[in-house]
This record gives C-alpha cells, structure tokens and sequence, in this order.
C-alpha cells in the first residue's frame, strides 16, 4: 500500500494525534484514488510525513497548509478548501471592514466553485424517467 501511495500522482495527506499507553502518537494518512495508507508514528514531522509518500513524492499533495507538507520540494501543493476558507474566515473577522475584504473575496472562490459542484451533482443525480431527487445524494441514481 505504501508503494501504491508513493505511485499515485495525486495523495492527499494528513496527521492526527491521541495518545497510545499514555504517550501521545500521530496517525498518518495518504490518501490516493486507489488506496488508503495509515501509520502510527511517534513524531509529527517532515521525517514521519515523508515515509508515507516518501521525501522525493513528485505529484500533488492535497493538505491542509501545515508547513511540513511543503518540504516535499518535488510536490505540487494544494491547499484543501475548508482549510483555506476557514483561514480566510478568521482572517476577515480580525481585520479592519477594509482589511477584511481581501480574504473574504479569495474565501468566495472555493465557495463558488463548491456551488457550481453541488448544482451539477443535483442535475446529474436526478432520474431520467421522472426528473426527482433521490432520498439523500446518490450519484449513480438514473432511473425510477
């Protein structure tokens, strides 16, 4: 799995911590369109995040900013959404009326986009036989 991960060219990555036999771990994650691959490791740095996709990983990683994830210098880097609007979100409430008008436009970009994907998936979601919804979001839905 861990070679699965490192071939993918594009992963999304993640950590999160609790604690084993009262030590804290961190659960690390790569997630590719094929495969899911976890380790429990005793750090949170580039070392631990690298032996997942592994420190020379050449595609694009999907994260959520943290600057570890930008150590991988053969990576493209894409922020996640929510993580990105959540900043921006914070940024706007701390800042001046004036100020705040920057990160609430580049806020609105990933919601546009967002919208325009929810309004597609409707449309395609819908049965061609009668044109109604399904009960809750089922993509492969196509008819009565």
């Amino acid at each position: 799995m861990r070679d699965a991960a490192r071939r993918s060219p594009v992963n999304g990555v993640d950590e999160t911590g609790w604690r084993v036999d009262a030590q804290l771990r961190w659960l690390w994650a790569v997630v590719s369109e094929t495969v899911t691959f976890c380790d429990i490791l005793p750090g949170r740095g580039f070392e631990q995040a690298a032996s997942l996709p592994g420190e020379d990983y050449g595609g694009w990683l999907t994260h959520d900013g943290w600057a570890v994830y930008y150590k991988f210098l053969k990576a493209a880097h894409q922020s996640c959404n929510a993580h990105l609007m959540i900043r921006c979100r914070n940024m706007a409430l701390a800042a001046s009326p004036a100020a705040a008008r920057f990160p609430l436009q580049v806020k609105a970009l990933p919601e546009q986009g967002l919208s325009l994907r929810d309004r597609y998936s409707e449309n395609r979601s819908r049965c061609t036989g009668c044109g109604r919804l399904p009960d809750g979001w089922r993509r492969s839905w196509t008819a009565c």
